[in-house]
């Protein structure tokens, strides 16, 4: 069962290649802008592991509704604004 969260939050706009040479375009929430118990500490340490595995940043898609990984070394474009945004956990 998801959980929908609306929000005012700093988001992100941002375009970076991903491993296999596509380019991919997202609108995201970085973890640390979502709010104090939005996810279990459980998960914020999968979510460290994850980053240290893979170097990239684990983030809230608000498109896909779900979290994906963001390559900051490969970013082409980015800004962020604030935003109202609903999410579902």
């Amino acid at each position: 069962m998801s959980n929908n969260t609306t929000i005012t939050t700093q988001t992100y706009r941002g375009t970076f290649t991903k491993v296999n040479g596509e380019s991919r375009s997202m609108r995201f929430v970085r973890i640390s802008d979502l709010p104090t118990g939005t996810i279990s500490e459980a998960a914020h340490q999968h979510i460290d592991n994850l980053q240290k595995l893979h170097g990239s940043e684990v983030v809230y898609d608000l498109d896909k509704q779900g979290f994906r990984s963001y390559n900051w070394k490969t970013s082409s474009n980015s800004s962020s604004s604030e935003e109202t945004v609903t999410i579902s956990l």
